[in-house]
């Protein structure tokens, strides 16, 4: 059976599935499995286990070899799937049957999970437990594709049959997440490059970038409707806005939508959902009034949440019906951007979201957008490749309605084979960095490199909350040896209980609520929603019935002076805690109290609160009977995320030991007018919250500016206006911004990574660097300035976590961001990522630190087994790594330590006794294809400049070979490197390949120029001979030094530096002695200039022992060395 009829057959029986028997049809005669129906019995099992079932599991279907692979069936005893019944269900089945799927029903049998057990790639071996879920009567296309992958017919089958192992793999790979994220990201960012040749936007006048408007405004739309899709998906919004037969009979050019150039869904169905639904209060939605008052005047102009566009439908008071049944949600995210004024204000109207019904509306995104058939598109521009010229897209609502989504957030251990809300942030951080000029190219190219895995976010989140929590632990209680164990126990996704005492409960919560965790740079907040998550999962540990947490914050407004303030917020408090799921109050506090994120794109910001909304909207209980369906308001996160650049600070006075009393008491206020407005619900009393905080942000301004405070700055702070969504501040101050003036005790995220060069550098702000941080060397990456800021964002032990390049670990120009990590942190751990790890265009490494430097502390190197699992390298003294480069390798075993301090005291640095140059760097080859001409035809092609020269690929070891390769050697063709002539002219210099894992060097005796793919070394001591360097360099003991020294871990293209080869220790020793090593290089050379291949293993093991006894040597070290040095 061809595969699209196979999945239009499964997607057939999934809609109707109901029972046993359509389950029995589609695995014997759609997939192919074996007929069984073997009942298991559930005596002797667990009561929790037994009772979760209604009646006993039916082995139903077999495959493979004697049938080992099983397909079982379990009906719950609960209308409801529910996840807590069903592990313990499987965790029994699993004994007996370790290869199989299993199929849950509900007690009604018309909602299923279809459920797969994969083990980590860990040492611990954890069992992944991944759904999908049918739902009988909608459509399953997600279903349908994934369950056709494991149709057995299809598999392929040796000579030995098909086993249960390669069953079970193919199952793994069908409920594979991840492929389903990346399959949607790729029809979105196809849609998104496609809608931007079709769409216009209102704009306002002097936009600096009109392209990069256009696709912010494009990702805000697509951010709106991804999160009333999920909202949807809760039941919350009608799916007969999005049913184009449902639209056929609402608008009145409905039918006609799959190829209307029209702007009629966006605003008759998507403006009017977004401001006049979402963001008005069921009982007070209607239309406006088109008609002008007595005095000329439009009543309602200027008022964004009332719907426009009426003469769209066909039936107006149909539409009402359709939206009266949906909850008012608030929370900025469907706030309108336009900024209309009436005639006596006087002032210019600014149209951003251009809602109106206006004729002369510019506003043009055409309904083929959302409805339209699928067809193929040349996107090769757009993505810079030729493979994308016949690039597939369809209407947006066909896409979203392909896909399968859930509200429930999937975790490490748990997770549905469907888009949940934080997988949804993979999309738009990629988005993001597709029209983000700085990441573009890149973004394009290597689409999904730029969101952060969940694993790594998970990861750090555990490290920093391990180092954070165990700080305050070891404070407040006996400093237990055990306390960083029994952390990790709690953080674990197991159902296992805590280990910690009432008391040291009752410290942990309330660690948790004074927490203040800040992400600079946030994005599409991955590292927020990563800390939300996991302090949701331990309070839920911790206290599982949220009576501390509850009382807590029950405590906290108790102390609120003002009556009124402090009643309304206690029955706040009782509403959230008493209504809804019990991770809703904790969601809640957790995110006005503790988490906060920085971003210097307003957009990012935005999708960052989205995803915040959407967890907390997923968290609440309908009730049709109560006021707004019983959906509490989504908070305004405005002074929670906000767009600011993290890495310039406000001025301050060099003096300011007496602050003014009155700013704190201002200050204080502030803090009370904004808390007010995170919970405001109405547009009227966020509009005075937010008169009112411009007030007092005036009032300190001017406080401050008496207080000593420069101008410019009070000006600023004045200035920031935390409502208006489409500013980015120019500088970050937290006391400002968030009220925070004592630091956080966690910085955690994925920090830019930009090298300001000369295409892209701004030297106004390069210039406030290089005189503000220590660590901006002459190259200067964002990455390196936002640890140094990170860092002194903290309280005083803080703990910042950050992922960025590996590089910084030993290049030689950030040699001053290492020495800051070392002596004004405890750098606690650092793990080395390879690529295959970390999807990103560069190599990667977390780091883990604490700010204060501590007398005895060390640090972990470690590196990931599997997946995510780092191993152990070593633990080294920090003070042990603080030298003249503070390079961050670790050495490969324990015992390394003392031999390379003995190497290292044994001779000079090869820099003291010869030269070290790099080869020189010509032009463009592109633009100068003469600058290098290999394999001429004649020599009547080359110019009197052109001379035979060597490059990378032409040393071997011991031996160079001319590769009839020709270099313009002109000073015109000079763009970096050496080009002294007499380093290039020298005879018997040693070449070194810049590309290596450790240096290797051959002899040029014919002194020709070298290219920047290799250094070139000349003794300038008489007293050195070439052939005895080139002998110690090319030891095993050298590669030993190397790779515990001065490592670079990059399986592709790993490279040498010229700065670190200069330290390598050389023994200063006379002609004599030089004499036993010069003779079998000698041999060597001979040997290799008659064969190529010769083995020459014999001769430079000779060399390896005479260098052992320069060096000093004893067996036992030469033992590690050759452990090392090997591998």
């Amino acid at each position: 059976m061809a595969e699209p009829e196979r999945q239009q057959q499964v997607l057939e029986l999934l809609k109707e599935l109901r029972g046993i028997e359509p389950l029995k049809q589609l695995f014997w005669s759609e997939l192919n499995y074996q007929r069984v129906n073997q009942p298991l019995s559930r005596r002797g099992w667990t009561e929790s286990a037994a009772q979760a079932l209604a009646e006993d599991p039916v082995l139903f279907a077999g495959g493979g070899e004697n049938g080992d692979f099983h397909v079982i069936y379990g009906r719950l005893a609960s209308d409801r799937l529910l996840l807590g019944a069903e592990r313990p269900v499987v965790t029994r089945l699993l004994r007996e049957h370790p290869y199989a799927l299993f199929v849950f029903s509900n007690k009604t049998q018309d909602r299923w999970h279809f459920l797969n057990v994969k083990y980590a790639d860990t040492p611990e071996k954890r069992r992944l437990f991944r759904r999908i879920t049918v739902h009988a009567g909608e459509g399953q296309r997600t279903a349908s594709e994934r369950l056709s992958m494991l149709d057995l017919a299809s598999f392929e089958r040796d000579m030995f049959g098909l086993s249960a192992l390669e069953i079970q793999q193919r199952h793994d790979e069908a409920f594979d997440v991840e492929k389903v994220t990346k399959d949607f990201y790729t029809e979105i960012a196809n849609w998104y490059f496609w809608a931007c040749d079709h769409v216009e936007f209102p704009m306002p006048k002097d936009t600096p970038n009109p392209a990069a408007y256009k696709a912010q405004s494009l990702i805000r739309l697509i951010t709106r409707l991804i999160f009333c899709w999920f909202v949807k998906e809760k039941g919350l919004i009608p799916e007969e806005l999005f049913d184009s037969r449902a639209l056929a009979k609402l608008l009145k050019d409905g039918a006609k939508l799959s190829g209307s150039e029209e702007t009629t869904f966006y605003k008759a169905i998507l403006q009017n959902l977004f401001f006049a639904t979402l963001n008005q209060e069921m009982g007070k939605r209607a239309f406006r009034k088109r008609h002008k008052d007595p005095q000329g005047r439009d009543p309602h102009r200027g008022i964004t949440n009332l719907y426009r566009y009426e003469d769209y439908f066909t039936d107006p008071k149909e539409f009402l019906r359709l939206m009266d049944g949906i909850p008012f949600l608030n929370g900025g995210l469907f706030e309108c951007l336009d900024k209309v004024y009436r005639a006596e204000e006087g002032l210019p109207d600014v149209r951003i979201d251009g809602f109106s019904d206006h004729p002369k509306n510019p506003l043009s995104v055409p309904d083929f957008l959302f409805f339209g058939h699928e067809r193929t598109v040349d996107l090769s521009a757009a993505y810079g490749e030729k493979r994308y010229r016949q690039a597939t897209v369809r209407g947006l609502i066909h896409t979203f309605g392909r896909y399968k989504f859930t509200i429930t957030e999937n975790t490490p251990l748990d997770q549905e084979v469907a888009l949940d809300p934080e997988l949804s942030g993979k999309v738009f951080e990629n988005l993001l960095a597709a029209y983000n000029p700085e990441t573009a190219t890149t973004a394009r190219k290597q689409t999904g490199s730029f969101y952060t895995p969940r694993e790594i976010v998970d990861y750090m989140v555990d490290e920093a909350l391990i180092a954070h929590l165990g700080t305050v632990l070891t404070t407040k209680h006996t400093n237990d040896t055990k306390n960083e164990e029994r952390l990790r126990h709690l953080l674990a996704y197991t159902d296992e209980p805590h280990q910690f005492s009432p008391a040291e409960v009752e410290t942990l919560i309330a660690a948790i609520d004074n927490l203040k965790a800040l992400d600079p740079a946030c994005g599409s907040g991955a590292f927020p929603m990563g800390l939300l998550h996991k302090l949701v999962f331990i309070l839920g540990k911790l206290d599982p019935h949220n009576e501390r947490w509850k009382q807590t914050q029950i405590a906290k407004a108790s102390e609120i002076p003002d009556t009124t303030v402090r009643e309304k917020t206690l029955a706040d408090i009782e509403q959230a805690f008493a209504a809804n799921e019990l991770d809703y109050g904790r969601k809640l506090y957790l995110i006005e109290n503790c988490i906060y994120g920085v971003d210097i794109q307003p957009i990012a910001v935005q999708i960052a609160k989205m995803r915040f909304f959407i967890s907390l909207t997923v968290d609440q209980k309908i009730d049709p009977t109560a006021p707004n369906l019983g959906i509490r308001p989504l908070p305004n996160l405005e002074t929670k995320f906000v767009a600011a650049n993290t890495l310039i600070g406000i001025e301050r006075p060099a003096q300011a030991m007496l602050r003014n009393p009155q700013i704190d008491a201002k200050e204080a206020e502030l803090r009370q007018v904004r808390e007010r407005h995170f919970t405001a619900r109405t547009p009227a009393t966020k509009a005075k919250c937010r008169e009112l905080d411009a007030k007092l942000r005036a009032e300190i301004s001017q406080l401050l500016q008496a207080d000593g405070f420069p101008r410019e700055t009070t000006e600023k702070l004045a200035n920031w206006n935390p409502y208006d969504q489409n500013a980015s501040a120019d500088f970050f101050d937290p006391e400002w911004m968030f009220g925070i003036r004592n630091g956080f005790d966690i910085v955690i995220g994925n920090p830019p990574y930009v090298l300001l060069q000369d295409v892209n550098r701004d030297e106004v702000f390069l210039a406030h660097v290089r005189a503000t941080y220590q660590v901006a060397s002459y190259k200067v990456d964002l990455y390196h300035l936002f640890i140094e800021r990170g860092v002194h964002l903290l309280t005083p032990r803080g703990c910042i976590s950050f992922i960025t390049p590996s590089n910084f670990a030993s290049n030689n120009y950030t040699v001053s961001l290492r020495r800051f990590l070392l002596t004004k942190t405890d750098l606690l751990r650092i793990v080395f990522f390879d690529e295959d790890v970390f999807q990103a265009s560069v190599n990667n490494l977390v780091f883990v630190a604490q700010k204060g430097k501590s007398q005895a502390a060390c640090v972990t190197f470690a590196k990931p087994v599997g997946r995510l699992q780092p191993q152990v390298q070593a633990v080294i003294p920090q003070d042990n790594l603080i030298d003249d480069k503070c390079l961050l390798i670790p050495v490969t075993n324990t015992g390394s330590s003392a031999v390379l301090k003995k190497i290292q005291e044994k001779g000079l640095p090869l820099g003291a006794i010869a030269t070290v140059n790099f080869g020189m760097q010509l032009r463009d080859r592109d633009k100068y294809p003469e600058d290098v001409i290999e394999d001429p035809p004649s020599r009547s092609q080359l110019s009197s400049f052109h001379r035979p020269c060597f490059t990378g690929k032409d040393i071997g070891r011991y031996v160079v070979r001319f590769g009839n390769r020709y270099c313009y050697f002109h000073r015109s063709a000079k763009r970096g490197g050496c080009w002294d002539a007499a380093m290039h002219n020298a005879k018997n210099k040693i070449l070194v390949r810049q590309i290596g894992a450790f240096p290797e060097g051959g002899i040029d005796s014919q002194g020709y120029p070298v290219l920047n793919t290799a250094f070139m070394i000349i003794p300038i001591r008489q007293d050195i001979h070439p052939h005895f360097l080139l002998g110690v360099l090319n030891s095993l003991l050298v590669r030993f030094y190397w790779l515990n020294k001065f490592r670079d871990d990059r399986r592709t293209f790993p490279k040498i530096k010229g700065e670190y080869l200069k330290l390598i220790p050389i023994p200063v020793i006379g002609a004599k002695q030089q004499q036993p090593i010069i003779a079998l290089v000698d041999e060597i050379l001979l040997a290799k200039r008659a064969d190529p291949a010769a083995d020459t293993s014999a001769l430079e093991r000779e060399i390896d022992q005479h260098v052992y006894r320069l060096y000093g040597l004893t067996p036992e070290e030469i033992e590690i060395v050759e452990g090392d040095g090997k591998g």
